[in-house]
């Protein structure tokens, strides 16, 4: 007998290649050390500035949750101001990119482990968004939800348009980042890239 996917699954295949590539780019940063960790939570701080407007769009139930201001008190705990935003919006899908964000989080288990290596307090101290369930949680409710949906590609889509964000919301921190240590803080032009930057 022939199985058949589930849409989940089937996302996932057709999205593969930017996970895996999203997911290597993160990988390379060393989470247990100051500068690297930093680099890691501001640019998933800019990431979730611009999707969480976008998942204001969903039904309150489907809303994934609000991340932003665990990252903001994570990079407070290591000295370092959270990122400048200036507007931009995320104009994809946000079914997609809730299930980006529930479904692979670039293997927080993995990431949580790296962190949890560290020997230094500061970075210690700053746990609040790798250390957070609430995106565990919601992951099975947006699983549910996709398993219904009718256009497919739509939310493909807007899976590979989130998974690019998080790369661009990336490079622009590794860009705009100086000076490395605690107190440090942000270019005040390290804002979000548009799509139609040289960094796509």
């Amino acid at each position: 007998m022939r199985h058949t996917m589930t849409v989940s699954q089937n996302l996932f295949e057709l999205t593969r290649q930017a996970n895996e590539q999203a997911g290597s780019s993160f990988a390379m940063l060393d989470l247990a050390e100051h500068h690297d960790y930093s680099i890691f939570l501001a640019s998933h701080y800019l990431a979730y500035s611009v999707l969480e407007p976008a998942f204001a769009s969903l039904p309150e139930a489907m809303r994934p949750p609000v991340m932003t201001g665990l990252l903001a008190n994570d990079l407070a705990a290591l000295g370092i101001n959270v990122p400048s935003v200036i507007p931009d919006y995320f104009d994809s899908d946000a079914i997609g990119a809730a299930y980006v964000i529930a479904g692979s989080n670039f293997d927080r288990r993995t990431l949580l482990k790296r962190w949890s290596r560290s020997n230094d307090p500061v970075v210690a101290s700053a746990g609040s968004y790798l250390g957070s369930h609430a995106l565990v949680e919601y992951a099975p409710i947006i699983h549910a939800f996709i398993e219904n949906i009718e256009d497919e590609k739509r939310v493909s889509q807007g899976v590979y348009e989130a998974f690019r964000l998080f790369e661009r919301c990336l490079d622009h921190i590794k860009s705009a980042y100086w000076p490395f240590h605690s107190g440090g803080r942000f270019d005040r032009n390290a804002s979000i890239p548009s799509r139609k930057s040289s960094l796509i």
